[in-house]
């Protein structure tokens, strides 16, 4: 029976002289350092994954690591440094989801400032809409100033209280108003592609920590976006005061 080849030299590793082996692509940098030396040497020597090493520069990280036996108990290791390395999956939990708010501004018609809706402080029924429109088309420039106009039959019409408020607002050219909305965002990682779901319909609570209280939520994004070798799933919502359920699903 033929004898099984055993390693019998040093039993520290040593560096190949190629390495290491330096790549530039698409996610950057790549250095690949490989070493030699006894097959348990080798396996004990394997770093931790996201380490770094001297010779490499600091914002390269260990992704993989190659262990390879060779006969006569001799062995191999290749490690790979690049600057995003894939996440373990123990890593793309939710516990390591990204929750964000931020409030964004938002330019509205001054008709749909709260202060004119129902439960508002000057709430404007369809009978105020009405005489508004009317007082928008009055010509006669004493009636306007009065904040009266005259109907089709003739008749005049003094605006009421709540009405009349508006249209000061109209008089200084205030047509708008400036709304500050918090959108929620959510962001998760995982290896595969993700499944995005439907956008456009209201939700009590979105699942981000931290968001404002006092606000009806709607789904306003999911998209899903590929980095170097993970995806991130980035969902938002967006809050404000009322979404219409006519138009919205729930």
């Amino acid at each position: 029976m033929p004898s099984i080849p055993r390693w019998r030299g040093s039993s520290d590793l040593t560096e190949s002289p190629e390495s290491p082996v330096i790549t530039s692509n698409k996610d950057g940098l790549v250095y690949v350092k490989t070493f030699s030396g006894p097959h348990a040497a080798c396996v004990a020597a394997m770093p931790n994954r996201f380490s770094m090493a001297a010779g490499v520069p600091s914002s390269l990280k260990v992704d993989t690591i190659e262990v390879k036996k060779l006969p006569g108990g001799k062995g191999t290791i290749a490690i790979t440094f690049n600057a995003s390395p894939l996440p373990d999956p123990s890593m793309l939990g939710e516990d390591n989801s990204v929750h964000e708010i931020e409030w964004a501004e938002v330019q509205r018609p001054l008709a749909q400032h709260k202060r004119f809706q129902s439960g508002g402080a000057n709430p404007l029924d369809d009978g105020d809409w009405t005489d508004i429109d009317g007082w928008k088309a009055e010509q006669d420039h004493s009636l306007r100033k009065d904040f009266k106009y005259k109907d089709k039959s003739g008749t005049e019409v003094t605006l009421g209280d709540g009405a009349i408020e508006f249209c000061k607002k109209l008089l200084r050219g205030q047509e708008s108003y400036n709304e500050y909305t918090p959108i929620a965002r959510l962001t998760t990682s995982s290896t595969a592609k993700p499944t995005t779901g439907a956008c456009g319909i209201i939700t009590s609570s979105p699942p981000v920590d931290g968001i404002p209280t006092g606000y009806k939520w709607l789904k306003s994004a999911d998209r899903a976006c590929k980095r170097s070798r993970k995806w991130d799933r980035v969902q938002e919502w967006t809050g404000t005061w009322w979404w219409d359920t006519d138009i919205y699903d729930s």
